[in-house]
């Protein structure tokens, strides 16, 4: 049996901490509608349903399909640490966004991580986990990055070069932005959050936040790249084989 990933002991405490609040006014605050047997959320790509059983409550995904969803959560210990991790992660940021909603309304003002008031301990680990992934990855294909925001259930924006929008929660939107650079300027990336994003997650999980976001877009970029390259190939009169070839090369 693999070890206890770290990560147990912050979804113990996010349980504990929610338990006995009142599911109906946080949903209230946060955005969700409460239906008496649960909380459906619509987290990125994964639909979840949160469930109260008297002493405990239970997130499960709705239409599993990897291991760490299909397992339950009582029984995720016995994945590997990093199922575990994945698994527990989505599960955390949902509980922490609960429990922490205040109900204020966006600002429509959006801001860089370095403008929260909460973020003076977090800029480099952001910075190294989510802003520059994002450059490495996607700021050669800016194109990818508006395809893997897409099957996120995101939209193109209107910032730097390239950039999309998400919501993962109904009151946290996220900007995505990249500028391509040149002979002289290197490329770059921000992300950006609403200015009352404190108000409904800590500076530490809108890192683990962003850097969930980017986990997938990456993922999601890994998915689609060689079918994009059997499209190009095709376009270009290639078999399927010949464009292959060619396109080939939170805190515990």
């Amino acid at each position: 049996m693999s070890a206890r990933h770290k990560y147990w002991r912050v979804w113990e405490e996010a349980v504990a901490s929610l338990l006995h609040r009142d599911l109906a006014e946080r949903c209230a605050a946060a955005g969700y509608r409460y239906e008496g047997d649960g909380i459906k959320v619509v987290f990125l790509d994964r639909r979840y349903v949160l469930v109260r059983h008297g002493s405990s409550l239970t997130i499960v995904n709705a239409d599993p399909g990897s291991p760490e969803e299909s397992t339950a959560t009582e029984e995720a210990a016995s994945l590997s640490s990093e199922l575990q991790e994945e698994h527990l992660r989505d599960r955390i940021l949902i509980l922490h966004y609960l429990e922490r909603a205040s109900g204020a309304p966006l600002s429509g003002n959006m801001v860089g991580f370095d403008q929260l008031s909460g973020a003076r301990f977090y800029g480099s680990p952001f910075r190294g986990r989510v802003e520059l992934p994002l450059v490495q990855t996607f700021s050669s294909r800016p194109g990818a990055l508006l395809e893997s925001a897409q099957a996120l259930g995101g939209s193109a924006a209107s910032y730097g070069d390239c950039s999309v929008l998400l919501h993962p929660f109904p009151r946290v939107p996220l900007a995505f932005i990249l500028w391509q650079g040149d002979d002289e300027i290197p490329a770059n990336g921000k992300m950006l959050f609403d200015a009352c994003a404190e108000d409904y997650l800590s500076a530490e999980d809108l890192t683990v936040l962003g850097e969930t976001v980017v986990r997938r877009f990456r993922a999601l970029d890994t998915e689609v790249e060689p079918r994009r390259a059997r499209r190009a190939g095709a376009a270009l009169g290639c078999t399927e084989g010949a464009a292959s070839t060619a396109h080939a090369p939170f805190k515990a």
